[in-house]
C-alpha cells in the first residue's frame, strides 16, 4: 500500500498504463544492438580519456580523464548491470552471462550479485514508502533527531561524503556481494587475475591504479551515495524522484535511469532506450518529485520537511 502523499501520482499513473497497454508491450522490448553498441561506446569513452590523458598530461587533463572514466563506471553499475538484472539488455540468455566481464565485473560486480536484494526492493519501494524515510537508510547510520540541524544535514550530504564516507561504504557493500556466491566470486577473481597479467606484461599496470581502481574507490563510491539517496528519499508528490539535468544525467547515470525514475519503478521491464517515451505516456510531470540541477537536488533532499 502507497502512502496518501502519492496515492494521486499512483492513481493517475495505472490509469495511464492501462489506457496506453498495446503501447508499452512494444516499448518493453529488448534490443541487443542497441546493448553492445551502448557498452561497446563506454568502453571506447574511457580508452580515449586514458589515452588523450597520457598524450597531454597535465592535473586538469587526469582530472576531467578520471570524472569521464567515473561517469562511465555509473554507467557500468546503474546503467548496464541494472539493466541486465532486470532482463532488458538482450534477447537471448547466453549474452548475459558472456557480458559480465564488460559491465561487471571491472567493479567487482555481477548480475547475480545484489539481484534478489534489488529485485526485492522493487517489490516493496512502495510500502518502504510508509515509514519514516531515514530508516529505509539506516546503512548510512543517519540520526533522525539531528534531522532539523541544517549544518548536520549539509554534513550527510556534502561533507561526510567528501571526506571519504562514501568509499568507506563502497568496500564494505563489495564485500557483502562477493561473499553471497562463492562461484561469481572467483570468476571476478579469474577476470582480475587475466587483466593483471596482461597491464603487467605490458608494462602498463601503473595505467590500472591511477584511471581505474583510485577513480573506483574514490570518485565513483561518491556519485554511488549521491545516487542512492537521490532517488527515494525526501520525495513528497511521487515514490521516486526524476533527476534530469543534463551534467547530473550525464555524471550519474548516462543512459537515463535516473532521468526517469518514476517510470522504472512503474515498468521495470522498458529498457533505457524507451523510458522517455514510456514516461511521456504514463507519468503526470506535474504530479512527480524532479530536479534539474545539483543545487536543486541538494535542496531538496537536505529539506527539514522530511516526508515522513
Amino acid at each position: 500500500m502507497a502512502p496518501a502523499r502519492h496515492a494521486a501520482f499512483l492513481e493517475d499513473a495505472n490509469q495511464r498504463i492501462r489506457t496506453h497497454r498495446a503501447c508499452l508491450r512494444i516499448l518493453s522490448r529488448s534490443s541487443t544492438a542497441r546493448a553492445v553498441l551502448g557498452i561497446t561506446a563506454d568502453w571506447l569513452l574511457i580508452a580515449a580519456s586514458i589515452l588523450l590523458s597520457e598524450q597531454f598530461p597535465t592535473w586538469w587533463g587526469y582530472a576531467l580523464a578520471v570524472l569521464v572514466i567515473s561517469s562511465r563506471m555509473n554507467a557500468l553499475s546503474l546503467d548496464w548491470l541494472h539493466e541486465a538484472q532486470h532482463g532488458n539488455l538482450f534477447m537471448g540468455k547466453v549474452l548475459y552471462a558472456l557480458f559480465d566481464c564488460f559491465y561487471g565485473y571491472p567493479i567487482f560486480l555481477a548480475r547475480k550479485l545484489g539481484l534478489e536484494e534489488h529485485l526485492a526492493h522493487h517489490a516493496s519501494y512502495l510500502t518502504e514508502a510508509e515509514g519514516v524515510p531515514l530508516s529505509g537508510y539506516d546503512y548510512y547510520y543517519i540520526d533522525e533527531r539531528r534531522w532539523s540541524s541544517r549544518s548536520y544535514r549539509v554534513w550527510i550530504w556534502l561533507v561526510r561524503p567528501l571526506l571519504g564516507y562514501a568509499t568507506g561504504i563502497f568496500l564494505r557493500n563489495t564485500l557483502f556481494y562477493l561473499r553471497q556466491d562463492a562461484r561469481e566470486s572467483c570468476k571476478i577473481a579469474a577476470f582480475w587475475i587475466v587483466v593483471c597479467g596482461l597491464l603487467a606484461w605490458a608494462q602498463a599496470l601503473p595505467l590500472l591504479w591511477w584511471y581505474w581502481l583510485l577513480p573506483l574507490m574514490l570518485v565513483h563510491p561518491l556519485f554511488l551515495f549521491w545516487v542512492d539517496l537521490m532517488q527515494h528519499f525526501n520525495t513528497h508528490h511521487s515514490p521516486s524522484r526524476d533527476v534530469r539535468g543534463p551534467l547530473l544525467r550525464l555524471l550519474f547515470t548516462p543512459h537515463g535511469r535516473t532521468a526517469y525514475h518514476n517510470l522504472h519503478h512503474l515498468l521495470p521491464r522498458i529498457p533505457w532506450f524507451n523510458l522517455r517515451r514510456a514516461s511521456a505516456l504514463c507519468v503526470d510531470e506535474a504530479r512527480i518529485d524532479r530536479a534539474g540541477s545539483f543545487l536543486e537536488l541538494s535542496l531538496q533532499v537536505t529539506s527539514a520537511r522530511v516526508a515522513w
